[in-house]
Parts: structure tokens; C-alpha cells; sequence
């Protein structure tokens, strides 16, 4: 009250009173009076307008039951504050959507922390063999948080981390043409998140780390449910299910490790122990194009045509993501 007080006093004195105080008195009056407010989502201007505004002055984005069609990446680069998106449900209780067309990610994050809850984040575009991800985190600074977001792209992987850290809460990568959730650096935790029915794998990570902290289902993936490559290390902890996908469904190369996953899988096979020596490279080259992600899942390498065509105008489940959007902002700001 004080603020908006002073606030208003401000403004009824005229330009006579803004020229006379200080710069930095006023931005802190501006602050206060948003403080607990957000931004809403509306044609007025671009995704990317919002966020800079987002940063800058730290405050939320909220996204309505209708959604939005980008026309462009959202690239994240760090700032004063943190960046929150945040979905709105429907009265159908449906999650609002974010959705690209384009060939190229829908989001990606270089540096800050991001956070993004209740949305569904979807890369349409049926152009195979170009870097089309619904999510990728993209610098050493980048800390990104999902929380009941439900992710598919449809000609690529659903997220991809090249560096940085993510983290997953009651999330669902579903349906994507390529492989659910790769990573190539950085380090990744799931909870409660299901990574199900991708063209290729389930998860693929190389020189990375990742841990399913528990909850999590990785099912009806078109090869292995987990494959880790070129020192990876992972996680396994009691909770998580992994069922009917490509075989081997674990598959862990020399020198990676996924603790936990025979301890809390006794009734499993256990993975198939690597040999030393001339066995090794004859079992890895024979194997390996069965779960090895296509090109396409790798950034920068063209892709192959002959992946399964998904339908985009198919309706995503939201399934896995129950938990009803708990509003707590005190009012709104539209940018005009």
C-alpha cells in the first residue's frame, strides 16, 4: 500500500516531481508497485518482448487456456532475474499450449534460470534432419525447471541439454520422432516423469549426467528405454518403471555406470556386461545402430526420411500431468 501510495503521489505531481527525483528512486517505486503481478500473454507483442520485460523486472509470465503459435525461438541469455512461463488451464482442464511450426527449437536457454509449469511446449514442424526441439538447455549457466509441462516434437527430440542442468517434475516427453530426452553435457534429474512411445530411444546421454530420482515410466520406445554412452553416469532410485521398449532396454557402454539399476530391478536381466577386448568392439559395432540415436537426434546432422510420420494434429495426452495450476498472483499487467 505504501508503494502504491507513493506511486500515485508520484504521478499526480507532473513531470516537475519525476524530473526531480532520482532515476534509481523511481525504479524502485516502479518494483515495489509490481511486486506479486504478472505479465499476461496476448497478441499485443511477441514472446520475445515478453521475456525481456520478464527478466528485467521479475516478473511471471502467465500463458491463458488458448495458448500461442510462436513464430520464432524464444532464446533465453540470463538477466537480473529469473524467467517464469506459466500455463493457465481451460475450463476443459487442458493445458495451455506453446507451439512452433518452424524448423527450429522452440526453446532454448544459454544462461539464467528458467522455469516453466503447467504448459504443453510443441515443435510441429515435419522437417526431419534440422535442430527442432521443443526444449534445449544450451549453456553452463542454464538452470532449467519443468513442472508439469508435457513436451513432443514432432520430427526430433523433445528436449535436448548440451550443458547446464535441468530438472523434470510430474513432465511427460511424449511422441517425439526422434529420441525423448538426450543429453550431451550437463546434468539432468526426473521425477515423476514419464518418457514414453519416441521414435527412437527413450534417453540417450553421453558425457553426462542423470538421475531418475523416482516415479519415473520410460515405456514403448522404439529402442532402448536408457542408453548411456561415453562415460556417463546415472542414478537408478526405487519407484521408477521402465516396460516394453526396444531391446537391450538398458544399455550401458565402457566406463558408464547407472547405480541402483540392478539393486531396485533384482526380478530384470541385468544389463549385458561389456567384455575387454576384441569381444567388446565386435558386440558394440553389431548393436549399435539398434539404439543409437538417428541423426536427426544429434545437432548439426542431417536425418533420415524413412521415420514413422506422426499425425500433428493429433491431441496430446496430459495424462501425467493431474495437478490443477494453483494461481496465486494478486493482479494483472497487459502490455499494450
Amino acid at each position: 500500500r505504501k508503494a502504491t501510495a507513493a506511486l500515485g503521489v508520484l504521478l499526480r505531481g507532473g513531470p516537475g516531481l519525476v524530473r526531480a527525483m532520482r532515476p534509481a528512486e523511481v525504479r524502485s517505486l516502479i518494483t515495489l508497485f509490481l511486486a506479486n503481478r504478472e505479465l499476461v500473454l496476448s497478441g499485443c507483442a511477441s514472446l520475445r518482448d515478453f521475456a525481456a520485460a520478464a527478466v528485467a523486472h521479475g516478473l511471471p509470465i502467465a500463458v491463458p487456456a488458448e495458448g500461442a503459435e510462436l513464430v520464432a525461438t524464444l532464446e533465453v541469455s540470463g538477466g537480473p532475474h529469473r524467467l517464469v512461463l506459466r500455463g493457465e488451464r481451460g475450463a476443459d482442464g487442458m493445458l495451455p499450449t506453446l507451439r512452433i511450426i518452424n524448423p527450429q527449437p522452440l526453446i532454448i536457454v544459454h544462461d539464467g534460470e528458467v522455469v516453466l509449469e503447467n504448459l504443453q511446449l510443441q515443435q510441429m514442424s515435419p522437417r526431419h534432419g534440422v535442430d527442432a526441439e521443443a526444449l534445449h538447455v544450451a549453456g553452463l549457466g542454464a538452470a532449467v525447471t519443468c513442472r508439469r509441462v508435457l513436451l513432443h516434437s514432432h520430427s526430433d527430440c523433445g528436449v535436448c541439454v548440451t550443458a547446464g542442468r535441468l530438472q523434470m517434475t510430474d513432465c511427460a516427453i511424449q511422441d517425439c520422432g526422434g529420441t525423448g530426452l538426450i543429453l550431451f553435457g550437463g546434468k539432468a534429474q526426473l521425477r515423476r516423469t514419464a518418457v514414453e512411445r519416441n521414435g527412437r530411444c527413450g534417453v540417450y546421454a553421453r558425457n553426462s549426467c542423470l538421475e531418475f530420482l523416482g516415479g519415473n515410466h520410460i515405456a514403448d520406445n522404439g529402442h532402448s528405454g536408457i542408453f548411456f554412452a561415453a562415460d556417463t553416469k546415472g542414478l537408478w532410485m526405487k519407484g521408477n518403471r521402465l516396460r516394453h521398449n526396444g531391446q537391450p532396454a538398458v544399455r550401458l557402454l565402457e566406463h558408464c555406470a547407472l547405480d541402483g539399476w540392478e539393486q531396485h530391478n533384482k526380478r530384470r536381466r541385468p544389463p549385458q556386461a561389456m567384455s575387454q577386448g576384441a569381444n567388446m568392439s565386435i558386440n558394440v559395432n553389431m548393436n549399435l545402430n539398434m539404439c543409437m540415436p538417428r541423426r536427426g537426434d544429434i545437432p548439426g546432422l542431417g536425418g533420415d526420411d524413412d521415420r514413422p510420420e506422426l499425425n500433428p494434429d493429433r491431441e496430446l495426452e496430459a495424462g501425467h500431468l493431474p495437478l490443477p495450476l494453483q494461481s496465486s498472483f494478486v493482479a494483472r499487467i497487459f502490455l499494450m
